[in-house]
């Protein structure tokens, strides 16, 4: 991690030199606009999926972030996975596309809080989660910026609270 003083992971370092501090999950959730349920309806199951405008995300894929593309394989075990009609490798360009009504993506709920044109399907079906850390190294412990930096980002993850949509 010598990159940077301090990131923000979604995932637990490996390394034994770092501090780590949970900071907030974040869920993933299947969303379309209400432009795309008027024309293509809304598909209530895993299985309506089959047929529907799938968006991908396609840049590099970590081992952390693979299940974005959950809308390709669930479902899919016995059978190859379904095709995307777009796929985007920037996640608010996938979120963009969502909005204009060309599919349906997994998107991560912080980048949905708020957002009116997005509607939630598939909302009793469980999704990938990620947990976040705010990860620095060992050596800046007793730095002060570092321990201010976190404790507002400390408090800040206490407070946001993901839409309930």
């Amino acid at each position: 991690m010598r990159e940077a003083d301090v990131a923000i992971w979604l995932q637990e370092p490996k390394q034994n030199d770092l501090i780590r501090r949970p900071l907030f999950t974040v869920h993933f959730r299947a969303f379309v606009s209400s432009q795309y349920l008027k024309r293509f309806g809304e598909p209530q199951s895993i299985d309506e999926l089959q047929g529907h405008r799938i968006l991908a995300y396609g840049g590099p894929l970590t081992s952390q972030i693979r299940e974005i593309n959950w809308l390709e394989t669930i479902g899919r075990e016995d059978r190859p996975t379904q095709r995307s009609v777009m796929t985007i490798n920037n996640i608010y360009g996938l979120k963009q596309a969502v909005r204009r009504g060309i599919g349906i993506a997994v998107l991560p709920d912080y980048l949905v809080t708020d957002d009116l044109d997005l509607v939630e399907i598939l909302s009793g079906v469980e999704l990938p989660e990620l947990q976040s850390y705010f990860v620095y190294p060992e050596e800046l412990r007793n730095s002060k910026r570092v321990k201010v930096f976190r404790d507002f980002l400390v408090t800040k993850a206490r407070q946001w609270k993901p839409s309930a949509t």
